[in-house]
């Protein structure tokens, strides 16, 4: 089942917030319940589904082309950060590509990865941090648990971080 309906997806926002909030009301944030300017026009292909722990997953169905994405929005920025620590969210970010208890090296990940003809990246703004997974539509389940694991099992090695 899971295969199959996520098979034609071109599109998959799997997302950490509770509402669409990327920014301070009045700064050109997006009202909670309203769609994102990107997404107008398209609000009858949009299903939300959120899970018993506040997970929220937002869906977009394109049927383009075979192609999915995963997007997983963390709600945490350089504005959460204190003297002290500022930088640590865009550490976190890097540390999810340098290895995790299932595939301990950046090496292996990366490998996983481009042998999939998938690409991942990240970036970390000032409301929040980003992740995400690109790759062919049957690659799915394998995309899903790269990125996944990635946020889930990161290995929070001394030495990477003091690079």
């Amino acid at each position: 089942m899971f295969k199959k309906r996520f098979f034609a997806l071109s599109l998959v926002l799997v997302s950490f917030l509770f509402s669409f909030s990327f920014g301070q009301s009045g700064s050109g944030a997006v009202e909670k319940g309203k769609p994102l300017d990107s997404f107008k026009g398209m609000e009858k292909d949009i299903t939300e589904y959120t899970l018993p722990n506040g997970l929220k997953f937002i869906i977009l169905e394109r049927h383009e082309a075979p192609v999915v994405s995963f997007c997983t929005y963390a709600n945490v920025g350089s504005n959460n950060e204190v003297t002290g620590i500022t930088g640590i969210s865009h550490i976190f970010e890097h540390m999810a590509f340098k290895g995790t208890k299932k595939r301990p090296t950046a090496i292996e990940i990366a490998s996983l990865v481009d042998g999939a003809g998938a690409e991942s990246n990240a970036f970390t703004g000032k409301e929040f941090t980003g992740y995400y997974i690109k790759s062919a539509a049957h690659r799915v389940e394998l995309s899903f648990d790269i990125l996944s694991d990635m946020l889930a099992n990161l290995l929070l090695d001394a030495k990477e971080i003091e690079k």
